[in-house]
């Protein structure tokens, strides 16, 4: 009997794909510089406020800005051209059916709340924890904390799978929880990983 109970995932890179969001941030960086965009983010901090609008008012606070930038700025943050990769539906469906809870955990703007609804996979997730809801982003400990918390699952009963060795794999083993890295482009030196979701069935 597997010991697992609940499989966690990532949203951006993992499940989906943000479809044109490099191309969009060239564009925004190439416009304010780097440096600007660095003072936006604010080190990740805005995956923990509450609006779009709030985030460009404490922007605006620290650096003047034109309207045509503001309308980029939200653009960029709001960017909603996301698509599920060709495995995900498969693979949810599966563990479902396998009978694992399904959580997302995600650092993630305000534009996001809505995102799952959008892709099509509501159905599938128990429980998502989004970053700028809960007031943490991983790796901190607290974002993976609240979504044991929400699940009543002991770290030792879930699996974390992410594209990011930083803040998914690190930032669950952080707290206890087994970590499996997905590489889609199988280039990064590390173990254990999957290439695509669907060896989760040879795994699960």
């Amino acid at each position: 009997m597997n010991k697992y109970k609940l499989i966690i995932f990532d949203l951006i890179d993992t499940l989906a794909d943000c479809k044109g969001l490099s191309e969009m941030t060239a564009q925004l960086e190439s416009t304010l510089g780097q440096e600007a965009i660095d003072m936006f983010i604010d080190k990740g901090n805005i995956d923990k406020i509450k609006s779009i609008d709030e985030a460009i008012n404490i922007f605006r606070s620290k650096k003047d800005f034109s309207e045509e930038n503001e309308k980029l700025l939200r653009q960029w943050v709001g960017w909603s051209n996301t698509i599920l990769y060709e495995d995900t539906i498969e693979t949810l469906k599966y563990l479902k059916d396998k009978g694992y809870e399904v959580a997302i955990i995600s650092n993630t703007p305000p534009t996001s709340k809505d995102q799952l609804a959008e892709l099509g996979i509501n159905q599938y997730i128990d429980v998502a924890i989004f970053s700028f809801e809960v007031g943490s982003r991983k790796p901190e400990k607290e974002i993976f904390l609240s979504c044991l918390e929400k699940t009543g699952v002991d770290p030792s009963e879930a699996l974390m799978i992410g594209d990011s060795i930083k803040n998914d794999i690190n930032g669950a083993k952080n707290v206890g929880i087994d970590a499996l890295l997905i590489d889609r482009n199988n280039i990064i030196d590390y173990e254990p990983k999957i290439t695509n979701l669907n060896q989760l069935q040879d795994i699960l």
